[in-house]
C-alpha cells in the first residue's frame, strides 16, 4: 500500500504500525509529508479562527490568504506521501542493474545518478512546503488570534522539523547524484532550511510575548 488516500485513511494505529514494518516505504519522507500536513491544518485553524473575531478584522485579508495557502499547501502534501515512496524505487531498481562488464557498471552509474537525483525531488517540495507552512504558522502566531498561539507555535515547530527532516534526505539523495542539477537541488534546499528556522524562531517569539500570564 503506498497510495497517499488509503495510507492515510487508515486510523492511527495502523498508520503507525505501517511506519514501524520493515517495508520499504512509506519511510522519513512520507512522514515528514503527514507532519507537514498536521503542521497545515493548524496553520488553517489559526488562521479560520481569527476570521471569525471582529477584534482582528484588520488582520483579515492577510489571515484569507494564510488559510487559503495553508489549504493548498496542505493538499500538496498529502500527495507527497506517496511521491515519496515511489522515487525511492527508481533507487532500488537502479542498485539492482548489472555491474558486470566497463559497460553495465557505466550504465549503472548513470542510472543510479538519474534516479537518486529523482529521489530527491520529494523531500526537497516537502522542504519547500513545511518552510511556506513554518513562515505561515509565525504570522498566525504574531497577529492571529492569541487564544490560538500555542497551536500557531505547534504549527511551526512541527513544519520546522519536517522541513528539517526533508533536507537530510535530499541532502542524502542529491549527494548521492553525480548530475550538474544536484547542486542546485542541495542550494535550495540549504534556503529553505532557513527559511524554516527564521520562521520557527519567529513563532516562538510570538508564543513567548503574546501567552497568557498569570496574575
Amino acid at each position: 500500500m503506498t497510495d497517499s488516500d488509503d495510507l492515510l485513511d487508515l486510523p492511527l494505529g495502523e498508520l503507525l504500525a505501517r511506519l514501524a514494518s520493515d517495508a520499504p516505504a512509506p519511510a522519513g519522507g512520507a512522514l515528514a509529508a503527514i507532519a507537514a500536513a498536521g503542521a497545515a491544518a493548524m496553520v488553517e485553524m489559526g488562521s479560520s479562527l481569527t476570521l471569525a473575531r471582529d477584534r482582528y478584522a484588520a488582520y483579515w485579508p492577510e489571515m484569507e490568504r494564510v488559510r487559503t495557502r495553508a489549504g493548498e499547501l496542505r493538499d500538496e502534501l498529502v500527495t507527497l506521501v506517496a511521491a515519496d515512496a515511489v522515487a525511492y524505487t527508481g533507487v532500488l531498481e537502479a542498485m539492482r542493474l548489472p555491474q558486470a562488464t566497463d559497460g553495465e557498471r557505466d550504465a549503472r552509474a548513470a542510472a543510479m545518478d538519474a534516479a537518486s537525483l529523482a529521489a530527491a525531488d520529494p523531500p526537497r517540495r516537502i522542504l519547500a512546503a513545511a518552510a511556506e507552512l513554518a513562515e505561515l504558522a509565525a504570522a498566525v502566531a504574531e497577529r492571529g488570534n492569541v487564544n490560538l498561539v500555542g497551536d500557531a507555535m505547534t504549527a511551526a515547530v512541527i513544519g520546522e522539523a519536517a522541513g528539517r527532516s526533508a533536507a537530510t534526505l535530499v541532502e542524502i539523495d542529491a549527494g548521492l547524484s553525480r548530475a550538474p542539477e544536484a547542486a542546485v537541488v542541495l542550494q535550495s534546499a540549504r534556503a529553505d532550511s532557513v527559511r524554516a528556522a527564521d520562521a520557527r524562531t519567529r513563532a516562538l517569539a510570538a508564543a513567548d510575548m503574546r501567552r497568557p500570564r498569570a496574575r
